[in-house]
């Protein structure tokens, strides 16, 4: 759990309950009042997993709030299943619900819908990846998740990983200044990632000892093509609209890395509620 993520999980809160609390809860339920609810599925199947962040909003709103782990992190559990217990006052269990289901869920569906991907890239070499596509202050959280669905992590952020992309090519006077200027700079041990668009900007970097290079937008005629020319003076990755329909066809082409930014910025939503036992 990270300051960033605390932090977050503050403002929520603050802003569900600032100035006056939850005044429906407390016109009607008793403060010493104790009850237990369960987390359930609604509709969908899914795969588990953001319980252990999600619970920081009962941490923070009250630590008598206790939330017993029924499913764990990256299982599987069909709908209406019970996932989790949330126990004690009752009162104190209302006002965090939706701040609690609202991270569950999310967590949960990149988790889902992660999987599916590296399902369906399953028996290549190809690893599907996670981007920045992600929500402010959840990077940390979103990220569990997508390890959750089996795939793997890109850069956590600019500072963790070199990666030039079309921006910095266009500012720098072309790709094969940018890549001599950053490899001028490269902290020791840092790989060198750049992004192309094209064809022929692969060959302007061939003989640049690029460390990985990603291939953005490129069509599957353009990925083979791409392929032949770099063999294996570097790691490949590919990148841009990938879809469930298109991305068993892309890794059969044997790249290193896929990455897919709808992971973490349009996963579909699988519907989590809180029930009473």
């Amino acid at each position: 759990m990270n300051e960033i993520f605390e932090e977050y999980v503050r403002l929520a809160i603050r802003e569900d309950l600032e100035p006056l609390g939850d005044i429906t809860t407390d016109a009607i339920i008793d403060k010493n009042l104790k009850s237990k609810l369960v987390v359930r599925a609604r509709r969908q199947s899914g795969l588990m997993s953001g319980l252990s962040f999600s619970s920081l909003v009962y941490k923070l709103i009250d630590p008598e709030v206790k939330v017993e782990e029924l499913i764990k992190p990256g299982q599987t559990f069909a709908p209406m299943e019970s996932l989790a217990v949330v126990s004690g006052p009752a009162n104190s269990i209302l006002k965090g619900e939706r701040i609690f289901l609202n991270l569950l869920q999310r967590a949960i569906s990149i988790a889902t819908y992660t999987n599916q991907f590296v399902q369906l890239v399953h028996g290549t070499k190809s690893k599907i990846l996670d981007t920045r596509k992600n929500v402010p202050g959840l990077r940390t959280f979103e990220r569990v998740a997508v390890r959750d669905g089996g795939a793997v992590n890109h850069r956590f952020n600019l500072s963790t990983g070199l990666l030039i992309k079309d921006n910095h090519i266009s500012l720098a006077g072309g790709i094969r200044n940018a890549v001599i200027s950053a490899r001028k700079k490269l902290p020791h041990l840092t790989k060198l990632e750049v992004e192309v668009d094209s064809i022929e900007q692969i060959k302007e970097i061939s003989d640049l000892n690029v460390d990985v290079i990603l291939l953005d937008n490129f069509t599957l005629p353009m990925l083979e093509e791409a392929m032949q020319i770099i063999k294996k003076r570097a790691l490949t990755e590919a990148s841009g609209g990938i879809t469930l329909n298109s991305v068993r066809q892309i890794a059969e082409i044997g790249l290193d890395f896929i990455s897919i930014g709808s992971l973490t910025q349009s996963p579909p939503i699988i519907d989590i509620g809180l029930d009473f036992i």
